[in-house]
């Protein structure tokens, strides 16, 4: 199979269409904190997605306070054990991974990992993606002995 190289046309169609969903989820948000306000899961969970995107566009600060803002919003609400809660930290612990702060990350999913538990399918759903992103962060930053036991637990957790 052949590997394509994206030029840098190509980047910058990519950027934009990035930059348009961030204006686009700007407007979303704005409508619905005037709708229902600061703490709906609804605005809660655009918020999410705007992180995210800003995440995409290497923007970490802004995308970091929009997820510690949900995350507050959803734990103020329901509770730090919480889906929504949960979902909001994970998504906080992804910023850091995909900003390169692994031992940050690292140190996240774990604190994440031992918060979840298993009592549902989709906590062990995610207790599972939880334990292999811990694992892969501590073996980027080269604690690759604690990041073997992780591993070997998540498969177990997977079976």
């Amino acid at each position: 199979m052949k590997s394509e190289q994206i030029d840098g046309a190509g980047i910058e169609r990519v950027s934009e269409r990035l930059r348009a969903v961030e204006q686009a989820l700007r407007q979303v948000l704005a409508d619905e904190l005037r709708q229902d306000g600061a703490g709906s899961v609804r605005a809660e969970h655009t918020r999410i997605a705007l992180a995210a995107n800003l995440g995409d566009q290497k923007r970490f600060a802004e995308a970091e306070v929009l997820a510690n803002q949900a995350a507050a919003h959803y734990q103020g609400a329901f509770g730090p054990d919480h889906r929504q809660t949960i979902q909001a930290r994970y998504a906080l612990g992804n910023l850091y991974f995909q900003e390169g702060h692994y031992p940050r990350a690292a140190a996240w999913y774990g604190d994440l990992y031992q918060q979840i538990g298993h009592t549902s399918r989709f906590r062990q759903a995610l207790a599972v993606r939880t334990g292999l992103n811990q694992a892969l962060a501590l073996r980027l930053t080269g604690q690759t002995a604690e990041a073997a036991p992780l591993l070997r637990t998540s498969a177990t957790d997977r079976a």
